[in-house]
């Protein structure tokens, strides 16, 4: 893999390390917690420390530091000898982060190349045996092995993963993502770092937003308090824990006259898409507009979202028009096609 070489996956940016994450490292290393489960890294964690693994260690396009759209997260690459380690910040835990990042490493790894990698963990990190099994990986053998940071020899599993067995696992995740319904639920405030970052990957790669700067999650509690104080829902599809998409609706217009009159907003993370989230989203969206006392719902897409334009009309949105480069991105004029859904037979507004 070449040195400038960068990895993207749903939710993260996977680029090669550099003196500039020396900082960032130093930190995180320092925090015991991360520490304890790496078999070579020293406790407590230097710059010199940094300096040695950028120099002696680290492998150029084959060591990376995984982002997402708040920054640093932690680190992951592949060996001379093709044995896979990473960690992460105990902020980036428990979001399938590792499991997702190592997908990436290990497709590029497996690209052409069908020589077996390896893996390893103490026994008692749970996280990375679940995260290793989920990958793929089968135990080969286990051995005593010397943990630096804790200056102690502990009971180590080793782990061998085959190209076949790779691809075979990411298969049945895609088949058990692939029969599950997610719960479809109201938001709730330890959702919304989830929320920032479905809002911002559509932002940065999709034509769905027309905002040109990413937002953080004191933007999305604004948002998420505003929508409240609307009595306006804001739902998310939870599959297992995991955030599949989200959707919303808002005034249409401020003015007076739209009150009765709301335009929604939905999206759903890359890897569920295609699998009925939008559709159980939007569907539970249009019941609680009703219930709200709305008479229309209108949908504002990019014309050449055709997933979108077919979703709305699979739910009995009409097309009513298009405006013609009335926008812009990814330096384009886009056009912004209207769809609108009847949610009432109201002969007159309600006095």
């Amino acid at each position: 893999m070449a040195q400038d070489h960068v990895l993207l996956t749903a939710r993260l940016r996977l680029r090669p390390v550099s003196g500039d994450d020396e900082q960032a490292v130093v930190a995180t290393l320092n925090d015991f917690e991360v520490t304890r489960w790496l078999r070579t890294v020293p406790f407590p964690y230097e710059a010199n420390d940094f300096d040695h693994f950028l120099d002696a260690i680290a492998i150029d396009g084959g060591d990376f530091v995984i982002e997402d759209t708040a920054g640093f997260c932690g680190l992951i690459g592949l060996d001379e000898g093709r044995e896979l380690g990473y960690w992460l910040a105990p902020h980036a835990q428990g979001k399938g982060y590792a499991t997702e990042a190592a997908e990436a490493v290990l497709s590029a790894a497996f690209d052409g190349l069908g020589t077996p990698v390896q893996a390893g963990y103490f026994v008692g990190n749970l996280r990375s045996a679940r995260v290793l099994q989920k990958l793929g990986f089968v135990e080969t053998g286990r051995s005593i092995e010397r943990c630096r940071a804790q200056d102690t020899d502990l009971p180590h599993v080793t782990l061998i993963l085959e190209k076949a067995g790779f691809h075979a696992a990411r298969k049945a995740a895609l088949h058990e993502m692939a029969g599950r319904l997610p719960l479809i639920r109201d938001a709730v405030e330890a959702d919304l770092s989830a929320l920032r970052d479905i809002y911002n990957h559509a932002l940065l790669h999709t034509t769905a937003i027309w905002n040109d700067d990413v937002v953080d999650v004191e933007n999305r509690r604004a948002w998420f308090q505003a929508r409240a104080a609307q009595g306006y829902p804001i739902l998310v599809a939870d599959l297992d824990g995991q955030i599949a998409g989200y959707a919303s609706f808002g005034d249409f217009r401020v003015q007076d006259g739209f009150r009765a009159t709301v335009e929604n907003s939905i999206y759903v993370t890359p890897e569920a898409q295609g699998r009925g989230v939008a559709k159980a989203l939007m569907t539970v969206l249009v019941e609680r507009a009703r219930a709200c006392g709305k008479h229309v719902m209108i949908a504002a897409v990019h014309d050449e979202n055709t997933a979108s334009m077919q979703l709305h009309q699979a739910l009995g949105f009409r097309a009513t028009g298009v405006l013609h480069e009335a926008g812009q991105k990814f330096g384009s004029w886009v056009n912004l096609a209207f769809l609108e859904l009847r949610l009432d037979d109201r002969p007159h507004p309600a006095t």
